[in-house]
């Protein structure tokens, strides 16, 4: 059985780790300049354009995706639905008879730094006590790791991009003395405080594969990006116990408690799902719909805790 199979490598992997921990003898540089709130911390990582809506009124334009992949300055654009079947091409999608990944390059939602502080509630509830932003700052593509300006959170983060592009016009790049705080920065001030491989859910729905490998449908036909079945979720409540309880920080990329599922690059960057926002099936490719496992993730972050 997959799950026994599953539950084996797990009880190996633990001896394993105890076995090599107590007859290997190394020197390790000390964990005294460690500091005491991250020894406990757990960790969430946020994908921000994709986390949360939180101001349409700083949604990208469409000349602000000009410099990301697909270099398409001229086919018709529009910021996409947060809550849209993930595959479905949208009209202004099909017009330039372009696949799935072509469009999904392009695509924007317009999650932004008021969406994340508008969530720290949710976050606070979940057990969660430090955050892991990617990349931030002036860029413009979805993932933000080709940064143009890094004095400057990205003005669609912010709650007036506009007024940010009049202060970049003031700044000359390569002065200092004339830099100034944009909107979006300020903004960034007042906030407290992984992306490129298929979900946990999907990487249990498709066993016996190197992660990040083969990871897609566009990569291997036969990668399924169903949601996964009442075994499989078994299995990756397993996986998450182990993670949590096991020594370390344990950090939560974006959506998995909430049990989103997707292949590789771009799937594991969908949207992130709220529970009073209704989405459309997913249908659009091979299959549909589901619920997560906030409350099991919540239960095994408190445990995880030091004296908990």
């Amino acid at each position: 059985m997959l799950f026994a199979r599953i539950l084996r490598l797990i009880l190996l992997l633990f001896v394993f780790v105890l076995f090599h921990g107590c007859t290997t003898k190394t020197s390790h540089p000390s964990t005294s300049a460690v500091p005491a709130w991250a020894k406990a911390a757990v960790w969430y990582q946020i994908f921000p354009e994709r986390f949360r809506n939180g101001d349409s009124s700083n949604d990208p334009r469409f000349r602000d995706t000009f410099g990301s992949w697909p270099h398409d300055t001229i086919s018709a654009w529009q910021p996409s639905p947060w809550t849209a079947d993930w595959y479905k091409l949208q009209p202004w999608e099909t017009a330039n008879g372009k696949g799935f990944n072509y469009q999904a390059g392009r695509r924007h939602f317009g999650g932004d730094l008021q969406g994340v502080r508008d969530q720290l509630d949710y976050l606070q509830a979940l057990g969660v006590t430090a955050l892991y932003l990617n990349p931030i700052f002036e860029a413009p593509t979805l993932h933000k790791y080709d940064t143009q300006l890094y004095h400057h959170v990205d003005n669609n983060f912010g709650p007036n991009p506009q007024r940010d592009r009049e202060i970049w016009a003031t700044e000359k790049f390569d002065d200092p003395a004339t830099w100034k705080w944009s909107t979006a920065d300020s903004l960034f001030l007042k906030l407290m405080s992984s992306h490129d491989t298929e979900r946990l859910g999907s990487m249990v729905v498709n066993p016996n594969r190197m992660i990040d490998h083969e990871s897609s449908p566009q990569h291997n036909p036969n990668f399924d990006v169903r949601k996964p079945n009442a075994e499989e979720l078994h299995i990756q409540k397993l996986i998450v116990a182990f993670q949590m309880l096991y020594s370390g920080a344990p950090t939560i990329y974006y959506g998995e408690e909430a049990g989103m599922w997707g292949a590789d690059d771009p799937d594991e960057r969908k949207p992130m799902v709220w529970p009073d926002l209704v989405y459309e099936t997913e249908c659009a490719h091979p299959s549909c719909g589901g619920k997560g496992s906030k409350k099991f993730y919540a239960c095994l972050i408190v445990h995880s805790r030091p004296n908990a």
